[in-house]
């Protein structure tokens, strides 16, 4: 019998299926917080992540913007369009990423990250802003299955998304500047 099948009883029998993994001994990358930059704590009690916020030195150009949202966000939900406006300086959108993974190394599991973008475009770049974040969680064997719920400001399950989102902010962004090269080269060739 293995260590895992011997665990797994015991921390279902304590009740313990919530139980969060710390951090990896060889890993140093800083863990995400209140303290973390771009990111907004309700002042609630008990707190819950609001935002995330990520500053790109890239202009921000409304059809560049549409055309990265519309390939990389797939709606949330029922929702058929994912950009809800779209101004001058401004994207509003809704989405939700699906991640998935493993609970304790050993159950695979799936995270359904919902979100509400806004691009906004200012004169040093644009800032990719996520709030109204919610994660839903479900599993193989049904532990701790449940449906979109707001986040704490840290945590094993904020850090997941954060990287997400993060990653996501990534490719729109550079999908913002291959659409920059691709309308340049168009342009060099007329």
């Amino acid at each position: 019998m293995t260590k895992a099948s011997l665990l797994l009883p015991i921390l279902l029998l304590t009740g313990c299926t919530t139980l969060e993994l710390p951090v990896p001994p060889g890993d140093r990358q800083p863990r995400v917080s209140s303290s973390t930059p771009g990111i907004a704590v309700s002042r609630t009690q008990p707190p819950r992540l609001e935002s995330i916020s990520f500053l790109s030195e890239r202009a921000f150009v409304p059809a560049r913007a549409r055309h990265c949202v519309v390939e990389l966000i797939p709606p949330a939900g029922e929702e058929s369009e994912v950009i809800q406006y779209l101004g001058a300086d401004v994207l509003n959108a809704g989405g939700e990423i699906v991640a998935t993974g493993s609970r304790w190394g050993l159950i695979p599991s799936q995270h359904r990250v919902h979100f509400q973008l806004s691009m906004l475009g200012h004169h040093n770049g644009t800032t990719y802003g996520f709030s109204r974040i919610s994660l839903a969680q479900e599993d193989a064997w049904g532990l701790d299955n449940h449906g979109l719920e707001p986040l704490p400001p840290s945590g094993a399950r904020t850090q997941k998304v954060y990287d997400e989102l993060q990653a996501l902010y990534r490719r729109l962004d550079e999908c913002m500047a291959e659409q920059r090269q691709k309308e340049e080269q168009g342009t060099e060739e007329d």
